[in-house]
């Protein structure tokens, strides 16, 4: 019984992945800032026939990650005499992160097109 439920929770769990976290970016993309990624997505709306409420939430995805300090995450301890001090960096959103979370305000279709026009070298 227990692997029968084990097995059924696998199949919910492998069919209720989406296409949006197996998105990947070409290498030449990959080291580009967060909000270009939004930009571009942005900058084809005609093709994608983004809706007005599309365009709203991309536009305010992409103004965040202009004005994004990063969070702060702890790197590491410093080695002061008698203190163990943190160290703090700060990590800003990657353009694969970027790309996901764009991904998630269109439909599937669209999310097709935008794979299609990060794979297009030409542009």
């Amino acid at each position: 019984m227990r692997i029968r439920i084990l097995t059924l929770v696998a199949l919910i769990l492998a069919m209720g992945t989406s296409d949006i976290r197996a998105q990947t970016l070409p290498a030449h993309f990959s080291s580009a800032p967060a909000a270009a990624i939004v930009g571009r997505i942005l900058a084809s709306r005609e093709e994608l026939a983004l809706s007005a409420d599309q365009v709203v939430r991309l536009t305010a995805l992409e103004s965040q990650l202009k004005h994004e300090r990063g969070r702060a995450v702890v790197a590491g301890r410093g080695r002061a005499p008698g203190k163990s001090v943190p160290r703090i960096r700060r990590r800003l959103t990657t353009a694969g992160q970027a790309l996901r979370q764009a991904s998630a305000l269109l439909t599937v279709d669209q999310q097709a097109k935008v794979t299609r026009l990060f794979d297009s070298p030409g542009r």
